[in-house]
């Protein structure tokens, strides 16, 4: 009950917010369809980063993987595993699309690229003790 855990929660679920709005939204937009993957594996990855951070400071968490409505905001924990378990799928998904380091022009330097999943990937297997599965992430 501290002022810092307060703000990395708010700060946390306020991030998988948006990344469930840009989730909810993008698909319907009519766009060059390797940038929405892209924009949609960006959203994913910040929402399993997110959940990622949660779940090694508070174990399971309220587990949110859409845009709630006001009656929906006071939800029970989920367990930790099935926070992992949504992480490392948001993961997977997000590495699937997202574009490696070389294929962005400079002025896009700095955006979540695979490399970035596949390390977040890895740091979920060694969370969860998966250790072959974090040895085997290219």
């Amino acid at each position: 009950n501290t002022d810092l855990l307060e703000g990395e929660w708010s700060a946390n679920y306020e991030g998988i917010y948006r990344a469930n709005v840009v989730l909810e939204k993008v698909p319907g937009i009519d766009m060059d369809t390797k940038l929405k993957a892209r924009i949609l594996g960006e959203a994913k990855f910040i929402r399993a980063w997110n959940f990622y951070n949660l779940v090694i400071m508070f174990g399971g968490v309220p587990l949110v993987d859409r845009v709630l409505a006001p009656s929906e905001y006071n939800l029970a924990r989920a367990s930790a595993e099935q926070i992992w378990d949504l992480v490392e799928k948001d993961i997977k998904e997000a590495s699937a699309d997202l574009w490696k380091r070389s294929e962005y022009d400079l002025k896009d330097l700095g955006r979540i690229t695979k490399g970035s999943a596949q390390a977040l990937l890895a740091k979920t297997y060694l969370w969860r003790k998966k250790y072959a599965e974090g040895k085997a992430v290219t």
